[in-house]
């Protein structure tokens, strides 16, 4: 009989013990059962933070992608930097989509 399906069935389990549950994290040691169970539940959605604290403060990525713009046109307009590159390439990092960023084939012509 202890392989009987009546046997294998789980006790149910209380609306607290499920409530806990519900999020795949379980109960806390040091937190007491929810004398409302549904309710409980319920409030860790306004009590839940996309943005925890620790991150509020930093830059959004488009905030990033920005800063990195500005300094890449910053670089394109420095002198001293645009000497430094080799006349017929770009770094990839400085490439305008839809422009061609390598070297130009050689001169078949002056092969001989």
């Amino acid at each position: 009989m202890a392989n009987s399906p009546a046997a294998m069935t789980a006790p149910p389990m209380s609306a607290a013990a499920i409530a806990l549950n519900r999020f795949g994290l379980g109960a806390r040691a040091d937190e007491a059962p929810p004398a409302n169970p549904k309710n409980w539940l319920l409030a860790q959605f306004d009590a839940y933070q996309p943005m925890p604290a620790a991150w509020a403060a930093q830059p959004t990525s488009l905030a990033i992608a920005a800063d990195l713009e500005d300094e890449r046109q910053q670089a394109m307009a420095n002198p001293v930097f645009i000497t430094l590159l080799p006349t017929h390439q770009t770094p990839s990092f400085l490439s305008v989509p839809g422009t061609i960023t390598t070297a130009p084939p050689p001169n078949i012509s002056s092969v001989g």
